[in-house]
């Protein structure tokens, strides 16, 4: 059985039920997960293994919020959707998720105890937006 406190069950269910499509970008430590849920069809930004060093500090970047680098590496990336934890095993929230709150290209869709998914304000989003946001 699936640990639902330490994995993005509900957020990965509605990105199947909502057809959530084009890239992605996810938590590290969700990578292997959302692999075995959603592959072929969607591809994960990151997972575990660090295969590809670059990307792993690009990772990084995004995750903190690095001021100046987080915002253009999903644009040159073309994420249009992210997936990420709400909260830490410490408690805190990814800094990332905060800077999406604040960020006017962004809009939050889904939020549950573990996680939320932010959608990419653009035209092609803007059913799911209106669906699901605030």
């Amino acid at each position: 059985m699936i640990n639902t406190s330490l994995y993005p069950i509900e957020a990965v269910d509605f990105i199947i039920e909502n057809n959530l499509n084009g890239n992605m970008y996810n938590d590290i430590n969700w990578g292997g997960y959302l692999i075995w849920r959603l592959a072929p069809e969607r591809k994960v930004f990151i997972d575990g293994r660090n295969l590809n060093e670059n990307i792993h500090f690009k990772a990084i970047a995004v995750e903190n919020a690095f001021e100046g680098i987080w915002a253009s590496i999903l644009e040159s990336y073309n994420v249009n959707y992210i997936i990420a934890p709400f909260r830490r095993p410490d408690g805190s929230c990814p800094r990332v998720v905060n800077a999406l709150l604040k960020d006017s290209n962004w809009t939050l869709i889904f939020f549950r105890s573990n996680s939320v998914i932010f959608i990419r304000n653009m035209p092609a989003n803007e059913h799911i937006i209106k669906k699901y946001s605030g």
